[in-house]
């Protein structure tokens, strides 16, 4: 099963390559754990101020993911290892921000019939599989359209819709995959979920756990990515 094969190759470049991913994404796991200890301020203080920094630090977070995300694509397809140091390739930052707003523009059109229909259509049991559905439709697109990531961290950059033509004929297998990725997640993050309701230490507990599991998520998603520009791009195998 070609979806299958997808994900599994992402996830072992990941384990194999354990340490340049955990170089690449430092500084988000830096950040992200200066943000925990603002919200468990805020939860013990209730200080607006410390809220606020919180959520700027949540903003400040796009711009190491996105260096994060261009060192990971350069160093599986170009083999340019990451140092703590860099190479950081600044100058592609913009234009992947760039690329990360066509899509969510893209993602935005594509959710809202959804969302009127939602918001006019009471819920029934023929509905929801419906939206279910309609919603891994977009998560496929969405996959597909990705490979202008990694095409983006190259200097190669294309846009979404060239992205769709490169891909033409994957759609089938994207929404396996999406579906794959949707499993994947509810079982690191359902039980974390559950951890956080009993108590303020499980709170706590619970969302070091999730800041684990978003990290592994978002270097497999990032694979994931790669590996459907290094297949379908530039015809490279799956192991």
């Amino acid at each position: 099963m070609q979806s299958f094969r997808i994900l599994r190759h992402s996830i072992r470049q990941v384990i194999r390559n354990l340490g340049p991913a955990l170089t690449v994404i430092a500084p988000v796991i830096a950040i992200e754990m200066v943000g925990v200890l603002f919200m468990i301020s805020v939860f013990t203080t209730g200080s607006p101020l410390t809220e606020g920094l919180g959520n700027l630090v949540s903003i400040l977070v796009v711009v190491p993911m996105t260096l994060a995300a261009v060192r990971w694509h350069l160093f599986v397809l170009t083999g340019e290892r990451p140092g703590l140091f860099g190479p950081w390739h600044i100058d592609r930052l913009l234009p992947f921000i760039g690329r990360g707003l066509q899509m969510f523009a893209a993602a935005f059109v594509l959710f809202l019939p959804i969302f009127l229909v939602g918001a006019f259509v009471q819920p029934s049991v023929v509905m929801f599989p419906l939206f279910f559905v309609a919603a891994l439709v977009v998560m496929a697109l969405a996959l597909r359209v990705s490979v202008m990531f990694p095409a983006t961290a190259l200097g190669r950059g294309f846009g979404p819709i060239a992205a769709l033509r490169l891909t033409q004929g994957t759609t089938r297998t994207m929404i396996a995959l999406s579906l794959m990725q949707i499993v994947v997640m509810a079982a690191i993050f359902a039980p974390v979920m559950m951890l956080a309701m009993h108590s303020v230490a499980g709170l706590v507990l619970a969302t070091f756990v999730q800041i684990v599991g978003s990290v592994l998520i978002t270097m497999v998603n990032l694979s994931i990515a790669t590996t459907l520009y290094g297949h379908y791009i530039e015809g490279r195998e799956l192991i």
